[in-house]
């Protein structure tokens, strides 16, 4: 009887410079477990035998046929007996003098279509070796999903061919989903993978040499062998002998550096802790992550730090499976780019160069990496914001810091440092919460601002006209200025002559009293806010003229500035972690202040809501930034707007024209909620805005560029830092700004 091939495909045991190994299946009936193979155009034809086994939980029988002592980047064609036509295969160079192109991903076949597209753009790229990191028919080590593997194998069998006939070899580490039980078992658990593919064996790890330049690690993240234990010696001796080469990958299943999961994941973590250190060590240049169904590239990283000299992660495991909601690199220090799509990783080697490219499923060509080309990627920001820390923390009593980078008008970074509190380990992170002192000012004034774009409020009526009868402003005694010359613009701009320049806090023991009591005086913060200047003549700071503006929004809303500012501001703009009032969430994430002599304070609480209560992220404050930037237009197009969703482009500028516009008669440089600064030449030549913000424990500074679009937020959780991060703010928006 004559038996028909059922699968055909080519994969690596040995160099991959001298030598193939030839796949196939039949019934299991059949045997003759022989290839035939000659060098074209013209080599003599030779026979080699090999072995056979069944496929378990099956009626197949997989033939195993390994090619040794071949030539250099060659090609060949070769027979098997149960199938007609001659095939074709090409080695790869001993040196990369020609490119040479890998394909590698993972989390292959959710359904069968999707795979096989990705496999066809595969094809077209005319990739040298396929390198899949786990996850590939979704059988789970079960018998009844053997039919699984079957169409697995008919896609390769039928679409790894390039267009002139030549059979693209495929490599494969293992995943949960080849495994009955996912992590932590036996090989047996995993009948099918060490079935079909003879590296990695029932060992479950591997290296390829592809050549005497490169190098493939082939690894399991604890599916049928623990990430630690004889894996990890194993791996640091593999990497020892190979540590001149100059390219050192290897591809796994679980990321180290996760784009969906969690980062603190067992599998995860246990890849930081076992095998990146071996990594950073000997060099390891590329780890192919999977696992996440997202597409992901990291900066370079080394000892847990973004270092320019580390490894490159990326992947995450999306050829053939539905894609999940993918981390956003500006709050996950450890990404720099990310997208929710089907793609696989094509890297190009070339001498010493190498080049990673994401490709999708239409053959797009969606990302670029390569370390011999200029990379204004956050790589760069990242190593100088650690540098920069790592200096402050050092000189300085202060224990965290918050910083959030925007540029060409979006959010691109925020990361934490240091500890929420002294003597503590829980970390600063991009989640954790600061009091922003008088940032609170400039977003409520956004606030009145979206009072203003409805009609409810007049920036130059009398504010008096808008006070309720239980409270008036009154000149200080012995004076006769004019309070009807008290507007919300003078007050919002510091020039409408009160007094009290700021608020020092309420013990959190004390009872924290209304706005009008406030404004009436408290022993143990303020005095009673009084006009004493003549309105509009000169500027002055004050404090009390933000809690003026408060009392007038809770008397025209019938709520309180919280709830105001939640709703018109905080939630149009995305300030998702921000509030006048945190609620118990929010103030789970409090970092805790401390004195200049870095010993922690009480949380000192305000009536004083809108001069100094807000309590934000740094990203929060840099999303208020550009929506500022943005001219008012909001983040979210289907989203709630901040001056209304109906308000013209034409009318939002005009009201962001006025925050930004200098609003005092001397010319101090103060909008309406903005400090403002007009430079004539140099790389800031333009607006810079913002503000900065001091309560105690607590420093902070916000900047803006208007026209470069860039921006700088440093938060700080101790009373020495003022100095420091104003200087810092300074340099990194000078940075941002040359980019």
């Amino acid at each position: 009887m004559t038996w028909t091939a059922l699968a055909l495909y080519l994969t690596l045991t040995g160099p991959g410079d001298t030598s193939m190994t030839v796949v196939w299946h039949t019934e299991a009936q059949a045997l003759g477990s022989v290839v035939s193979y000659a060098e074209q155009p013209r080599g003599a034809w030779r026979q080699v035998r090999g072995s056979s086994h069944l496929m378990p939980h099956t009626s197949r029988r997989v033939h195993v046929v390994r090619l040794t002592g071949l030539r250099p980047d060659t090609e060949y064609e070769f027979r098997i007996p149960h199938r007609s036509s001659a095939e074709r295969f090409r080695t790869l160079p001993t040196h990369p003098t020609r490119p040479v192109k890998i394909a590698a991903g993972g989390d292959t076949m959710h359904r069968k279509p999707l795979f096989a597209k990705t496999l066809e753009r595969i094809a077209e790229a005319d990739a040298d070796l396929v390198a899949f990191g786990g996850d590939l028919a979704y059988a789970n080590g079960q018998p009844q999903q053997a039919a699984r593997w079957f169409d697995w194998c008919d896609a390769v069998t039928d679409l790894l061919v390039t267009s002139e006939g030549r059979r693209i070899p495929v490599v494969c580490a293992i995943g949960n989903h080849e495994v009955n039980g996912g992590y932590g078992q036996r090989p047996e658990k995993a009948p099918f993978f060490h079935a079909l593919f003879p590296s990695p064996g029932t060992r479950g790890y591997d290296v390829l040499d592809l050549g005497e330049d490169i190098s493939l690690f082939l690894l399991n993240t604890n599916h049928t062998t623990p990430v630690g234990g004889d894996q990890a010696k194993w791996l640091d001796a593999e990497l020892a002998r190979r540590s001149d080469r100059e390219h050192l990958l290897a591809i796994y299943h679980v990321p180290g550096y996760p784009s969906h999961r969690s980062y603190g994941g067992t599998a995860s973590a246990a890849v930081r802790r076992q095998w990146a250190p071996l990594f950073d060590e000997h060099g390891l240049d590329v780890a192919y992550e999977n696992h996440d169904h997202t597409y992901k590239r990291s900066p370079r990283i080394k000892g847990g730090r973004v270092d320019p000299a580390g490894v490159l992660y990326v992947g995450d495991g999306a050829v053939g499976t539905s894609t999940r909601k993918v981390r956003s690199p500006v709050d996950s220090w450890w990404l720099e780019h990310t997208k929710s799509i089907n793609h696989f990783i094509l890297t190009t080697i070339h001498g010493d160069q190498r080049v990673h490219e994401g490709v999708d499923h239409k053959g797009q060509r969606f990302d670029r990496w390569s370390a011999s080309e200029a990379h204004l990627g956050t790589e760069s920001l990242h190593v100088l914001l650690q540098d920069k820390m790592d200096e402050l923390l050092a000189k300085h009593q202060t224990p965290g810091f918050q910083v959030a980078l925007v540029s060409d008008g979006r959010p691109v970074l925020t990361r934490g440092f240091g500890v929420a509190e002294a003597g503590k380990q829980r970390p600063v992170t991009p989640a954790s919460v600061f009091q922003v002192g008088s940032i609170s000012k400039p977003v409520a004034a956004a606030a009145v601002m979206h009072l203003v774009q409805a009609g409810r409020l007049d920036l130059d009526a009398p504010a008096s006209r808008y006070l309720p009868p239980e409270w008036t402003l009154r000149p200080r005694a012995g004076s006769d200025h004019d309070a009807d010359q008290v507007t919300l613009r003078r007050l919002l701009s510091h020039t409408a002559g009160l007094n009290v320049h700021g608020y020092p806090g309420l013990h959190p023991k004390l009872e924290v009293p209304s706005t009008l009591r406030s404004l009436n005086g408290v022993v143990s913060s303020n005095p009673a806010v009084r006009l004493t200047l003549p309105p509009g003549q000169e500027w002055r700071y004050s404090g009390g003229g933000y809690t003026v503006a408060q009392l007038i929004v809770e008397h025209l809303t019938g709520e309180t500035f919280a709830k105001v500012a939640h709703r018109d501001v905080l939630g149009p703009m995305g300030m998702t972690s921000s509030s006048y009032d945190p609620d118990e969430d929010i103030t789970k994430m409090c970092v805790v202040g401390h004195g200049a002599d870095g010993k922690p304070k009480p949380r000192y609480r305000f009536a004083a809501k809108a001069a100094a209560s807000l309590h934000a992220t740094a990203l929060d404050v840099a999303r208020f930034l550009c929506v500022v930037m943005d001219d008012g237009a909001p983040p979210n197009p289907k989203g709630p707007a901040w001056l209304g969703r109906k308000t013209t482009p034409e009318r939002r500028r005009a009201m962001v024209r006025q925050l930004l516009t200098d609003q005092t008669p001397d010319e101090q440089g103060y909008g309406i909620g903005f400090s403002l600064r007009q430079s004539a030449a140099g790389e800031l030549q333009g607006l810079t805005f913002g503000h900065g913000g001091s309560n105690r424990g607590f420093k902070a500074v916000a900047l803006a560029h208007r026209e470069k679009r860039v921006a700088v937020v440093i938060l700080a959780n101790g009373d020495d830092a003022q100095g420091p991060i104003n200087r810092l703010a300074e340099e990194l928006l000078l940075e941002l700004a040359q980019r």
